[in-house]
C-alpha cells in the first residue's frame, strides 16, 4: 500500500524530501505495532515545521496545515484499521 501512495498520491506532490518520505513510510509500516509511540510521525511533523521556518504566513501557512491535515487523516485511518488508537 505504501508503494501505491508513493507512486500515485504523495511522491513529489506532498512530501518532497527523502527524510520526510522515510518518516512517513516508517510510520505507516509500524502502525500495527501495539506499543508504537508514533515517534516517526512526530519527527515528520517537526521536520515540516523546520522546513517552513519563518515563512509561516499566508499561502505557506495554508499549505503547511493542509499537508498536516492530510497526513493526520491517513495516519488516523491506518491506525484505526490496525486497532491502534489507544482507546478501549
Amino acid at each position: 500500500m505504501t508503494d501505491l501512495f508513493s507512486e500515485h498520491l504523495f511522491n513529489e506532490y506532498l512530501l518532497t524530501d527523502e527524510q520526510s518520505i522515510r518518516y512517513f513510510k516508517r510510520t505507516l509500516a509500524l502502525l500495527d505495532e501495539p506499543e508504537y509511540k508514533f515517534t516517526d510521525f512526530k519527527n515528520l511533523v517537526d521536520l515540516q515545521i523546520e522546513k517552513i521556518g519563518d515563512r509561516f504566513t499566508g499561502r505557506e501557512f495554508q499549505k503547511f496545515f493542509a499537508t498536516q491535515h492530510l497526513l493526520c487523516h491517513v495516519i488516523h485511518r491506518y491506525a484505526k484499521d490496525a486497532s491502534n488508537l489507544g482507546m478501549k
